[in-house]
């Protein structure tokens, strides 16, 4: 027999789990138990376009790219073609644009080239390959300082690329800035001690210091590196005769 405490505790608790079990209700009820996510908004037929567009651009770069071999291209003019259509369907890819300015460099449409490579650091400013491209064509115009800037970019990024240093040194060689060239190729021949450029343009900053005794040591190594080149032997034949080495 319960007592009336009892009685008490017991419609108390059942009274505790019938609201639990109404909440439970409640809460398993349709948009009650949280809201649901909303279906994702489905693309305009402009949208849908532009990502065809995209994707086919995409295609059309992937197959320039497979005629790519050992820095250059098998065949230059369908590759050129392939980026072409890739830039006529996506005009802000920025690879497809430095891959086009390389080729045009090659076929010596230098403005073509140097537009492209220019839009392809807007595009992606930390581009190494474009400021690398860029500083070339720069150099080959005659544009040395604009040039110099291009290749001390790619050093920051990578400063393990020998041609890089002597292609900046060759910037200031031109400038008249003979220390700077002479660390320079140092710092590719560091990297690579075989590099020919390096020696022969660093024996050539030394010829023009008159400090002979140096520019024999970097000309004579680049002799050995490539013994059939005219002007190579003619400014070693100049370096002996100020050394007074007359039959050398």
């Amino acid at each position: 027999m319960l007592t009336g405490g009892t009685g008490r505790g017991y419609s108390t608790a059942m009274r505790t789990y019938a609201l639990m079990f109404f909440l439970c209700l409640i809460l398993a009820a349709p948009g009650c138990a949280g809201k649901q996510t909303p279906p994702a908004p489905r693309p305009s037929p402009e949208e849908l376009a532009a990502q065809r567009r995209d994707a086919r651009a995409a295609e059309a770069l992937t197959e320039a790219m497979q005629l790519q071999h050992d820095g250059g291209f098998l065949d230059e003019d369908t590759a050129f073609d392939y980026l072409n259509q890739a830039l006529s369907l996506n005009p802000d890819l920025a690879n497809a644009r430095y891959y086009r300015a390389t080729i045009l460099f090659s076929k010596g449409r230098t403005n073509e080239a140097l537009a492209d490579v220019n839009r392809a650091i807007k595009l992606k400013p930390d581009h190494v390959q474009a400021h690398y491209t860029r500083g070339s064509i720069l150099l080959s115009l005659g544009r040395s300082r604009e040039a110099a800037r291009d290749f001390t970019e790619v050093i920051r990024h990578d400063p393990s690329i020998a041609e890089a240093f002597v292609r900046r040194g060759l910037c200031y060689m031109r400038l008249h800035r003979e220390d700077e060239a002479i660390e320079d190729f140092g710092s590719a021949l560091a990297i690579n001690p075989a590099n020919l450029e390096a020696n022969y343009n660093r024996g050539m900053v030394y010829l023009g210091r008159h400090e002979y005794d140096a520019a024999l040591s970097d000309l004579s190594q680049a002799y050995i590196l490539d013994s059939d080149n005219v002007r190579l032997l003619t400014a070693r034949a100049q370096t002996l005769f100020k050394l007074g080495r007359f039959k050398g």
